[in-house]
């Protein structure tokens, strides 16, 4: 299993618009070869920063992930934050 979480971080007045994009690109993730979980969630110390998490059956899925329309979209809403995305981890690990 493959873990992802990218950093997310819009202005303030754009966090509305940011996370409903978030939401469907999430939604649609769910849908893709070899997801095991995706989800949003805000950070606890800094509620304007937000977490994308996927978990990914093999590196091939997560790789062909990558490389789709889910990521073009999102590296599209680099104008709305306030720091580039940040990939936070990427980690392989063994289900027991």
């Amino acid at each position: 299993m493959i873990t992802t979480i990218i950093k997310i971080h819009p202005h303030s007045k754009n966090k509305k618009e940011v996370l409903q994009t978030i939401n469907s690109l999430t939604a649609l993730t769910l849908k893709s070869e070899g997801c095991l979980r995706a989800e949003v969630c805000e950070d606890v110390n800094d509620k304007e920063i937000l977490y994308l998490t996927a978990e990914w059956a093999t590196e091939k899925d997560r790789g062909e992930y990558k490389k789709s329309k889910f990521m073009v979209v999102l590296f599209g809403l680099q104008y709305l934050l306030v720091e580039s995305l940040q990939i936070i981890q990427s980690i392989g690990m063994d289900i027991i």
